[in-house]
């Protein structure tokens, strides 16, 4: 008891000297949860037809392993919580619960004759929906006072990003896999300036391609295809997220991959130092980038079943050292891509 109190009492002189806002002193961990406002998320999607491995899915830890904090997970684009399944059992087993959310619009069943139902996936107007959705995030997070981790992969980190400069109080960490603030050179230069030359292709559906399709034959949950407009909403709302970056209290892990084929690493970059990194600054910001090879979605072993996934057991045991202890992931030299370092495989 006296040294959880001490704990709380170290948290709250650092919240002093920092300037934090009072609301992010959190109590203890070993309190109990609140799972009122979780519940009521999940009421939302009663009566929707909903995807097996899509709905929004909390893990408890195991019956008398004391609980520890919360992480909440936000999957990328055209994808599904299922990204978090396999490290949200080891954060169980570790004392956390895990809340897995569900990106607007995402995750539907597909229509009769197999077509993805992408109908409702955020574009033009609707695109205000990411911020209505970190406006949830921010309320689960609050819900209690358990230390709260946030996390996500793709367009998920983009959100987490905007949940944390509305109100970095929320968060205790964060962790960032692969963050889509813009378009990589490839995606960009082959999908992206159709609609943009030819405004009435805006609409035109667009399909990841024959390695999608055997994924989602495979097991993968989520869609192959989506409208021009729909990612062109994701990267107008990712660019607005890393132009608009600031320095903020909560403790930043990002991590990408060399020659991402989705995500601009340029624009990790300029993120990265809008928060607060450089090579020599990197205190309350850390940013690293696997070598070439490794996977854009590098938690989920649904995408790209086959190829060699050599970084996700390192990944993963940084991701947790991090997580429960505020651990930087290890870095050795440049990664070639505009100054970011790259991520050292632990043994």
């Amino acid at each position: 008891m006296k040294s959880n109190l001490s704990c709380f009492l170290m948290a709250a002189l650092v919240c002093v000297l920092t300037g934090c806002s009072a609301a992010s002193i959190r109590e203890p961990a070993g309190e109990s949860m609140n799972t009122k406002v979780w519940n009521s998320y999940e009421k939302k999607y009663v009566g929707i037809s909903i995807q097996k491995n899509c709905g929004p899915q909390m893990i408890r830890p195991p019956t008398g392993v004391p609980i520890r904090g919360k992480v909440i997970a936000l999957h990328g684009f055209t994808a599904c919580p299922q990204q978090y399944f396999d490290w949200a059992k080891t954060l169980s087993k570790n004392g956390y619960v895990v809340q897995m959310m569900l990106l607007p619009g995402h995750g539907l069943r597909p229509h009769a004759d197999g077509a993805d139902d992408i109908s409702q996936m955020p574009s033009g107007s609707s695109a205000n929906a990411y911020y209505d959705f970190a406006d949830e995030v921010i309320k689960i997070a609050r819900a209690d006072r358990l230390p709260t981790i946030l996390t996500g992969v793709s367009t998920g980190g983009t959100i987490a990003l905007q949940a944390a400069f509305k109100d970095p109080g929320a968060f205790e960490k964060l962790i960032l896999f692969s963050p889509y603030f813009a378009a990589s050179n490839l995606l960009y230069r082959n999908i992206l300036p159709i609609g943009g030359r030819v405004p009435l292709l805006s609409a035109k559906i667009v399909s990841w391609g024959p390695s999608c399709l055997n994924e989602m034959s495979r097991g993968r949950a989520g869609v192959c295809t989506f409208r021009l407009h729909q990612l062109q909403s994701v990267q107008s709302f990712g660019k607005t997220i890393a132009n608009t970056a600031r320095s903020i209290y909560p403790k930043i892990q990002i991590v990408g991959v060399t020659g991402d084929k989705a995500a601009s690493t340029e624009y990790i970059q300029i993120a990265a130092k809008k928060l607060g990194w450089s090579l020599d600054n990197n205190e309350n910001v850390s940013v690293c980038l696997y070598k070439n090879g490794a996977n854009h979605s590098l938690l989920s072993k649904y995408d790209s079943p086959d190829e060699n996934k050599f970084w996700l057991s390192s990944m993963l045991k940084d991701s947790n050292n991090f997580i429960e202890d505020g651990k930087f992931f290890p870095t050795k030299g440049d990664s070639g891509e505009f100054g970011l370092p790259s991520c050292t495989l632990s043994k």
